[in-house]
């Protein structure tokens, strides 16, 4: 399950979504849940909390592809479960 906009949502909501989208997972409802970012920013906050990061990637934005962060998230990912 992938929430789009997740950056509109204030601190407490965000926590709130985001022990309704464990909840969904624990249940069995969903298998992985995630989020879109826009900005690579907006990745580090939210990566232990989640599986899933969906970021755009397109011929007028490509600094996901060059950001650190995004390259080590990567590599771990190719790695097996996450490690932090």
């Amino acid at each position: 399950m992938l929430i789009h906009n997740w950056h509109k949502l204030n601190d407490e909501n965000r926590q709130h979504a985001i022990n309704f989208l464990n909840k969904l997972k624990n249940d069995g409802i969903c298998l992985k849940i995630g989020i879109s970012v826009y900005e690579v920013n907006e990745i580090e906050s939210y990566c232990k909390s989640i599986d899933i990061i969906q970021a755009p990637l397109n011929f007028f934005n490509m600094s996901f592809l060059l950001d650190s962060l995004v390259l080590e998230l990567h590599n771990q990912s190719l790695q097996g479960p996450r490690s932090w």
